[in-house]
C-alpha cells in the first residue's frame, strides 16, 4: 500500500469566473518516489516532472497528485471530494501494488 490515510480540506477559490470549491487531501505518507512509475501503470495518467505531479482524469475532472497531497478543483461538496479521493487512493494503491509485484518477480528470476 502506497498511502493509507488522508485529511481532507474543502476550500473556496476565487478567479476571474467567480468562486468555486476545491479539495485538498493531505496524505499520510510521502509518495514522491512512486509518482513517475504510476504514470505508466495508470491509464490516462501523466507525470509532470517539473512539478513532480501526477495528473489523473476521472469523468472529465482533473485530479493532481503531489508528493504529500491530492488536489481536486471544482467539486460540488465534501461528499463528492471524499468519493474522488477514495477513488484515487484505490487506483494508486492498486497500481503500486501491481508494479511492485512485477519488480519483485523480476528480482527472483
Amino acid at each position: 500500500m502506497l498511502f493509507s490515510d488522508y485529511k481532507l480540506e474543502i476550500n473556496w477559490e476565487k478567479g476571474c469566473c467567480g468562486q468555486w470549491q476545491s479539495a485538498t487531501a493531505k496524505l499520510s505518507e510521502d509518495i514522491s518516489q512512486a509518482l513517475p512509475h504510476l504514470a505508466s501503470a495508470i491509464k490516462n495518467a501523466r507525470y509532470e516532472s517539473a512539478e513532480k505531479t501526477l495528473r489523473l482524469i476521472k469523468d472529465s475532472r482533473y485530479i493532481y497528485i503531489y508528493p504529500k497531497r491530492i488536489y481536486i478543483a471544482y467539486i460540488n461538496d465534501e461528499d463528492e471530494a471524499h468519493v474522488l479521493v477514495k477513488w484515487v487512493k484505490d487506483i494508486v494503491n492498486k497500481a503500486y501494488s501491481e508494479s511492485t509485484k512485477v519488480t519483485e518477480s523480476k528480482k527472483v528470476k
